[in-house]
């Protein structure tokens, strides 16, 4: 039997080969120019001509932005690292769709959550830009940032007398949920330019956006421990349904009151939700 001399290679390996340059261009290197500048302009046309927030489904995003690639990239072969930033993004993902930082012992990695409570649920932090390649750690920075337009409405337990009594020295109010309003270290947790942060107590979820009003809250549940390793978090617990969760409601009395502020029902799902109480101005006399 006449065995062959000519070398065997695994499918795999052919394809790593194949994979690894497109012919007649150069292996795409995103760590340094001129590489990291060709990609950053083709991602700033994918975020210029692909739009992110209308597009479904997801691979409608995908498939645009591999076209501005194709057509924008000098260096072909860098086309894949502009794809996976579009695939690694909440486009065409749905409205609630976030990009979430989860950190661990290993370091931060992020993920797409399906919506901000998702995100809150690993004990995660919810990302300022669409794609996973700029997002984290939170604030992030690149094309897919963008310059933020997002107006947070009044953080009502930011309002002078919220947190009743005051806070110490080195604490601040913040929306602690089914708790009401509670005091944690400071700088406690509430708008940060044009997203959240800040502190909460152990045994909660970090602060996070909550989409049904806009504030800015941890996720403490009723009767969860509120101690912190800094401070101890003073708490009022509340009886009625507690405001802005998005409780289930039939009337705005079975949500809790808060100060300088308004409670409804309201919304689809029909909820308890907040507003600010507008002040009348007073009569000339």
């Amino acid at each position: 039997m006449v065995t062959s001399s000519v070398p065997r290679f695994s499918l795999a390996a052919l394809l790593t080969v194949v994979a690894g340059a497109v012919p007649g261009h150069a292996r795409c290197d995103p760590t340094t120019d001129p590489d990291m500048s060709d990609i950053a302009n083709a991602r700033a046309a994918v975020a210029a001509n692909c739009d992110c927030s209308s597009a479904t489904p997801h691979g409608t995003y995908v498939s645009c932005a591999a076209q501005q690639a194709n057509t924008v990239l000098t260096n072909k072969s860098c086309a894949g690292f502009v794809k996976k930033c579009a695939s690694h993004s909440v486009c065409g993902k749905g409205p609630t769709a976030v990009t979430c930082c989860i950190t661990t012992t290993k370091g931060t990695k992020c993920k797409i959550k399906r919506d901000s409570a998702s995100c809150a649920a690993k004990q995660g932090s919810v990302g300022m830009c669409t794609s996973c390649c700029d997002a984290c750690p939170s604030p992030g920075s690149g094309p897919s940032c963008g310059a933020s337009t997002t107006t947070l409405p009044s953080q009502y337990c930011a309002m002078p007398g919220a947190c009743d009594p005051p806070c110490p020295s080195g604490q601040g109010c913040a929306y602690l949920r089914e708790l009401g309003c509670g005091c944690v270290p400071e700088p406690a947790c509430g708008v940060e330019g044009s997203s959240c942060g800040g502190n909460c107590p152990f045994g909660c979820e970090p602060c996070h956006l909550d989409t049904f009003n806009g504030q800015c809250l941890c996720g403490c549940a009723a009767g969860a421990s509120t101690t912190s390793t800094t401070a101890t978090t003073t708490t009022t617990s509340m009886p009625c349904v507690p405001t802005g969760v998005g409780a289930p409601c039939e009337q705005a009395s079975q949500c809790c009151a808060v100060p300088n502020a308004i409670v409804f029902c309201g919304g689809n799902p029909i909820s308890c939700r907040i507003g600010v109480a507008i002040r009348a101005s007073p009569t000339a006399t």
